[in-house]
Order: C-alpha cells, then sequence, then structure tokens
C-alpha cells in the first residue's frame, strides 16, 4: 500500500468531519438564502410602494384624486377610495394602473395620505401573507391566515371555531329563503345581522374541514366582500351567494370543487371578475344571472356540462376566456357554449363567434343578452331553440346559415334592432311568436320549404312592409301579422 493512502478510518474520518460541517453549513447557507430573499422582496414592496405614490400624486394632478386607502388587485393594480367611496381615475374607470416591472403583489390592503403610503396592512406575495412596519420592514409571515372572519384591515373578528361553536354558524346546511331573515337561521346574513361585533366582517376565510356550501347560506349578506373557499369545498350549491355584495371570490389552489349551483352567485351585483377552477365539471342554469359588474370569466377546460342562461343579463360582460385551446361543452340547454375553439372566446358578448363545431344553439342561450350587436353562426349548426335570441334589443347582424332546419318559438322575439333576416331553404316550421315584435324588421325572404307559421310569428312588426308566403306554405296561425302597420302587400301562393 503506498505511504499518502487514506486508510479505512482515516477515511470514516473525513465522512465524519464532513458530515458534521454539512450538519453546521446547510442550515447558515439555507438562512443565508432565505435572508437574501426576504430582503429581495422588501426591495420589491418598497419600490412598488414608490411607484404607488408617484402614481397616485400624478393622476391627483390630472384630477381631485385624494384616496386614504386602496386595495391591491391580483394583478397589482390598485382599487382605490376616500372615506369608504371608490374613486374613479382619469381613464374613466376604478382601477389605478400600476405601472412597474417584477414581482408585484397579488393582493393586500394600504392606508394613503396626501399621496404617500402612510401604513401596510397586508400583502401576499410569493404565496405567503407578509405584515410590515410603517418603513416597510418585514415583521412577520406566513402561508395561510386561520379560517375565520376578518374585517376589511384583516383584523380578526372570530376563528371558525368561534363562528360556529358561539355564533351558530353553519354554512353546510340548506338554508330555506325565508330564514335568510330569520334569527339563528345559522346563515352567514343571520350571523353578521345580530351580532355587533361581527357586522364589520368583510372577509370570510372558510375553514378547510367544510365540504360544501350550503343554499342560501351566504345569500343576500350585505356586509361581506371577499371570501376565500378551501380545497376541501366541492360543492356550491344552488343560491349559495345569490344577492351578496361580494367582491371577490377566492378559491385556494388545488380545489377540489366540481359542481356550481344553480344562480349560485346571481344579483351579486359587486362581483367583477372571477377565476373558475379547473376542477369544476359542472355550471347550472343561471349561475351568474344579474352580475351587473362581471367583466371577464375564466372557465377551465374541465366543465363539460353547462346549462343554460348561466351569464343572463350581465350587462358588462366583455370576455368569457376558456382556458384551453380544445375545451369541450356538452351544453344541456345552451348549446351556444362551446366545443373545440380557442383559447379565447367571446360568448355573449357585443359580438360573438360561435366556432364551427356547435350543432345546436340551444333553449335561451343567448336570452335577454342586451349587448349582442352581432353574431356569426356556423354551417355546422343545425338547430336554433326555443328564446334563442329573445329580446336581445341590440342585435341588429345575423346570418341563418343554410344548414340550419329548425327555428324555435320566441327565436327572435324582441330583437327591435333587426332589420332584416334571410331563413335559409331547409326550415320547416316559423313557430310560434318567433319574431314578435322585431318593429324594425322590414325585409323577410320565406323559402319554399317553409310549411306552416305559428300564431303571431310576426305581430308587432310595425315595420314590416311586404312579405311573400311559399308555394309550400300549409298553414298561419292566428294573429300572424297582428300590428304591422307598414305591412301594405302580402302574396299568398295559389292552394
Amino acid at each position: 500500500m503506498k505511504e499518502n493512502a487514506f486508510t479505512l478510518i482515516e477515511l470514516l474520518a473525513v465522512i465524519v468531519i464532513l458530515a458534521i460541517i454539512s450538519v453546521i453549513a446547510v442550515p447558515i447557507v439555507i438562512n443565508i438564502i432565505n435572508d437574501a430573499k426576504e430582503e429581495s422582496l422588501k426591495k420589491s414592496v418598497q419600490n412598488y410602494l414608490v411607484v404607488v405614490s408617484t402614481t397616485i400624486t400624478k393622476e391627483n394632478l390630472k384630477l381631485k384624486y385624494n384616496p386614504d386607502e386602496c386595495d391591491i388587485q391580483e394583478d397589482g393594480n390598485l382599487i382605490c377610495s376616500e372615506n369608504g367611496n371608490e374613486l374613479i381615475t382619469s381613464n374613466g374607470t376604478n382601477t389605478l394602473k400600476i405601472d412597474i416591472k417584477g414581482e408585484k403583489p397579488m393582493s393586500g390592503a394600504i392606508k394613503v395620505n396626501d399621496g404617500k403610503v402612510v401604513d401596510i396592512i397586508s400583502i401576499y406575495m410569493n404565496n405567503k401573507y407578509y405584515n410590515f412596519d410603517t418603513k416597510a420592514n418585514i415583521i412577520s409571515s406566513k402561508t395561510e391566515r386561520a379560517s375565520g372572519l376578518y374585517d376589511k384591515n384583516y383584523n380578526l373578528l372570530a376563528t371558525w371555531e368561534e363562528l360556529v361553536d358561539i355564533y351558530g354558524l353553519n354554512i353546510e346546511k340548506n338554508h330555506t329563503q325565508a330564514s335568510i331573515t330569520t334569527k339563528d337561521s345559522g346563515s352567514i346574513y343571520d350571523v353578521l345581522s345580530n351580532n355587533e361585533k361581527l357586522s364589520k366582517g368583510n372577509i370570510i376565510i372558510i375553514s378547510d374541514n367544510v365540504k360544501k356550501i350550503g343554499e342560501w347560506s351566504f345569500g343576500y349578506s350585505e356586509n361581506l366582500e371577499t371570501v376565500i373557499i378551501p380545497n376541501s369545498i366541492k360543492i356550491i350549491e344552488d343560491y349559495a351567494f345569490e344577492g351578496s355584495k361580494l367582491k371577490d371570490v377566492i378559491f385556494e389552489s388545488n380545489s377540489k370543487l366540481t359542481i356550481i349551483g344553480q344562480r349560485a352567485f346571481s344579483h351579486c351585483p359587486n362581483l367583477a371578475d372571477i377565476t373558475i377552477p379547473n376542477s369544476v365539471t359542472t355550471i347550472k342554469s343561471n349561475a351568474f344571472w344579474c352580475c351587473d359588474k362581471l367583466k371577464n370569466i375564466m372557465i377551465p377546460a374541465s366543465t363539460i356540462d353547462i346549462y343554460g342562461n348561466i351569464f343572463l343579463s350581465c350587462k358588462n360582460l366583455e370576455t368569457i376566456k376558456v382556458n384551453s385551446e380544445n375545451p369541450k361543452y356538452e351544453d344541456r340547454n345552451s348549446n351556444a357554449v362551446i366545443e373545440k375553439t380557442t383559447n379565447k372566446l367571446i360568448i355573449g358578448c357585443k359580438n360573438t363567434i360561435i366556432p364551427n363545431s356547435v350543432t345546436s344553439i340551444g333553449e335561451g342561450a343567448f336570452q335577454q343578452s342586451t349587448n349582442l350587436e352581432s353574431i356569426t353562426i356556423p354551417n355546422s349548426v343545425i338547430s336554433i331553440g326555443h328564446n334563442a335570441f329573445y329580446y336581445c334589443i341590440n342585435l341588429n347582424n345575423i346570418t341563418i346559415p343554410n344548414s340550419v332546419t329548425s327555428i324555435g318559438e320566441r327565436a327572435f322575439a324582441g330583437c327591435r334592432s333587426l332589420t332584416n333576416i334571410v331563413i335559409p331553404n331547409g326550415v320547416t316550421t316559423i313557430g310560434f311568436h318567433t319574431f314578435y315584435e322585431c318593429t324594425n324588421l322590414n325585409n323577410i325572404t320565406i323559402p319554399d320549404s317553409v310549411t306552416s307559421i305559428g300564431a303571431a310569428a310576426f305581430s308587432g312588426c310595425y315595420n314590416l312592409t311586404n312579405i311573400t308566403m311559399p308555394n309550400s306554405l300549409v298553414s298561419i296561425g292566428e294573429s300572424t301579422f297582428a300590428g304591422c302597420r307598414s305591412l301594405t302587400n302580402i302574396i299568398i301562393p295559389n292552394s
């Protein structure tokens, strides 16, 4: 053996020494890395706050804009208020854009005085909640807040256990509509309304012991603005949040939610944006009915069952994004929501394009979509259901492809902006009230394939001037042309 070679004992000793060094060194290195990350985060926050102060000052030079509090949005932009009233920016919106490169907070709240940030209530970044002092030094951080009820500054008013055991909260129970205003129902409305301490509750974090949100459990709650839903929730029942003043619905990552019930978020006037978890397979009818501020919504590729009218009367809806290039929907009532399309799909909005994989536009698919102006229907569509475009009062441009063979009752009733329409050769029946009160309709072509026209099909079409009936026609219903005061010429075929 060479003299300079290690003996087995010496080699073992070296290994032990290296192990001891690693035990001592690794935590030190990890601490150095963590300190560096925290320092980097601190600088990011400080930089962000400087840009916030500068942006508010610039905005104040353009118009009176002097907020005392601002809420941080997911994109780092702000919605600011003064004395509790939201301020409108020079761009005409309530969103103050914070133009900054690099990492931004995803949520939180800050206090402002004379354009300067004077206090950071909380900030959410890097999947952690951070608390700061007035110099933006990090005081504490944690990966999640405890479940319970908080005020708008994230001061804890009651833990979840206290809400359940002391105040009688039971959101898994299906409350009847009447019980929303009945003391001791166990709904959120009851708990917040009947306890002065809790009446200031704006934010609720639901316990991960809860498996479902029952009917009416959050119904018509006035003060609640933010709800954080854990990944334990699998079902949101019918009417769960109907009529509440919610602004933000936040689903925790890895959500197991599968069903959003009928009218679950209907008549939530402050709900502007919502991202539906990837786990959701079913969205029931009228789920977001009359959400007046709803502008953007993300539907995941997992959703295969969408019932009718889910966005009925969402007056400000601009875009519906589908989180996949090849989503598939088997829509029970509204086949206007879509199969195999791009990841930016616009449905029921100002200008709507239906992909060429859709075979039918279901009952009530675009009913009362008052912002809908034009729609492109592909040759793949063979049927248009009852009430499909009922009272789309601003719809002024539509071409029905030759592939369509069936148009349902009241399909275009109340479409007051339509001036002309061509019915394709293949349609056999014009149903009851199909074009009722299309008051600006002045020209319509009826093909030879039509054999019957239902009662009041053109009733109230004040500007319809002439019409030719096809030789194929067998029957015309009662009051078909009632109120057509401009109609001067009808050509009826030989019997």
